[in-house]
């Protein structure tokens, strides 16, 4: 079994937040990437687009999205793609 994966939200300014995806200290922003995350997220209106903040590569999203529905929706990409 795999590593649990840590999603952390960051306030990106006030009107996004960046979201952060990492197992065990090592960013997974490109196993989302080659699952089209971003092609998902926007299927399922939650657009997104891969950005750098403060050193990190990760994803940001508009701040009108729930950060708990967000948080299962990227659970279950995470279970659907077995990531």
């Amino acid at each position: 079994m795999k590593e649990r994966i840590d999603i952390t939200f960051e306030e990106y300014d006030n009107k996004h937040f960046f979201v952060l995806l990492k197992r065990n200290s090592s960013n997974v922003f490109m196993d989302f990437g080659l699952c089209g995350f971003e092609n998902e997220m926007e299927y399922w209106d939650m657009p997104t687009k891969l950005i750098e903040f403060k050193g990190e590569k990760g994803f940001l999203f508009s701040n009108v999205i729930g950060k708990e529905a967000l948080k299962e929706e990227i659970q279950r990409f995470i279970i659907h793609n077995d990531i």
